[in-house]
């Protein structure tokens, strides 16, 4: 009598299922504050999965030209896809979309998108000021505060104030509550 005996860990290699999707790069530039972006394929991207509920991947691949990738030979499960985004700063954040595979199937994970440039992770605050002009107790007209200084702080340090030259140039501020006074 000859007997096959087969252990199922789970989510895993082993298996005929794939899972396989896009990944697209959403470039931020940094070259006129517009806040303009552009989508194009993320080619030669890593992209990782992770097996059920594991803690750390399982496998990685890269992604073709074309920002496809597929992972083969996968059993039943979860499956949790994911690539990073890269901040001004460099650090990195994980995008992810997480599937369920069922024997023998092909999985689409919706397009994971990710984020890049000098730009990303960053904030512009950017307008006018306007000044309110009486005459004693009598409103004249309103229209722009010249030659006023505009100084800005993060919310939580409420005794630092600093300078901030809205009217020479707009300039890049991390992603924060902010206050301001003139």
């Amino acid at each position: 009598m000859l007997m096959a005996i087969s252990a199922c860990n789970g989510p895993g290699e082993g298996g005929r299922g794939t899972v396989q999707g896009f990944v697209k790069l959403v470039q931020h530039p940094d070259d006129d504050f517009s806040l303009s972006c552009d989508t194009v394929a993320a080619s030669k991207t890593d992209v990782f999965i992770v097996y059920g509920d594991n803690a750390y991947f399982g496998d990685d691949v890269e992604t073709g030209s074309d920002g496809f990738y597929r992972f083969e030979y996968l059993t039943s499960g979860n499956y949790t896809v994911y690539s990073y985004s890269t901040l001004a700063s460099g650090d990195k954040e994980a995008v992810s979309q997480t599937v369920t595979l069922k024997s023998g199937s092909v999985v689409d994970v919706p397009t994971i998108y990710i984020h890049g440039g000098k730009a990303y992770g960053t904030s512009i605050i950017k307008g006018k000021v306007i000044a309110a002009y009486y005459d004693g107790n009598n409103w004249l007209s309103e229209g722009p505060a010249y030659e006023q200084r505009v100084y800005i702080r993060k919310k939580r340090r409420p005794d630092a104030f600093r300078r901030c030259p809205f009217w020479n140039r707009r300039r890049l501020c991390l992603p924060e509550d902010y206050a301001w006074r003139i």
